[in-house]
This record gives C-alpha cells, structure tokens and sequence, in this order.
C-alpha cells in the first residue's frame, strides 16, 4: 500500500512540474491562454509607451512625470540600439578572424566539414534548456 501511494505522488509531482515547464514555455513565447494575468505580469512591456503605461498604472505618474519618462526612455532605448549595433559589428569582425586563423589551421577536407557544421545550425545539438 504504501509503495503504492509513493508511486501515486510521484507521478502526480512530476506531472505538476512538466505543466508548469510547459506553460512558462507558452508564457515566454506569448501564446498562453491558460492565465494571461499570471504571464502579462511575467511579460515585460517593449515600446517606451507600454513601460510608462505601466509606471502610470502602479506609481501613479503625473501627465508631466509620463511625458518626461516617455523621452527618457525613447532616448535610452535610441542609445540601446546604437550600442548593439556596435557590438554586433565588432563580434561579426572578431568571427571574421578567428575564421582566417583556423583556415591556416585545418586542413581544405577539415575545413569544408568546419563550415558545413558551422553553417547548417539544424545540424548542431540544441544546449538544454534550463
């Protein structure tokens, strides 16, 4: 009897524990229909104007307070995307030279199997999602 209760709650744990991983995946992906509440606090708002929205709504924003955090925010995220811009350039340089060092390396048989892999991701194991 008691092995079977023990199997009993185990089953009814890990059942728990998928459900709950399937629907932070839903969430994360925005198509929960399960508890939008639960995933619209979950969801960080994008544009300028959805985050002092929501600054509004919890701090109690004056119209002058929104105008001011609007254009600070505009400004930020204006300076957010110059930044990336400049990283994604800088790391697309830095791949450019490790792909000229390895060349040097490999042989041409090694390095048409290295760039096939490299350049097929469906081919490559996802990493394990945490």
């Amino acid at each position: 009897m008691k092995k079977l209760f023990m199997s009993a709650m185990l089953v009814i744990a890990f059942a728990t524990a998928a459900s709950a991983q399937c629907h932070n995946r839903c969430c994360e992906q925005k198509r929960c229909d399960r508890h939008p509440a639960q995933c619209e606090q979950k969801h960080h708002p994008r544009t300028p104007e959805e985050r002092v929205e929501r600054m509004k709504k919890n701090l109690n924003l004056t119209d002058a307070q929104c105008k001011e955090m609007t254009a600070l925010f505009t400004e930020f995220d204006k300076q957010n995307k110059e930044l990336t811009e400049k990283h994604r350039k800088e790391m697309q340089k830095r791949r450019n030279d490790l792909d000229s060092k390895i060349e040097k390396i490999l042989t041409e048989e090694q390095l048409k199997a290295y760039k096939e892999r490299r350049d097929c991701p469906k081919k490559r194991p996802c990493p394990p999602r945490m």
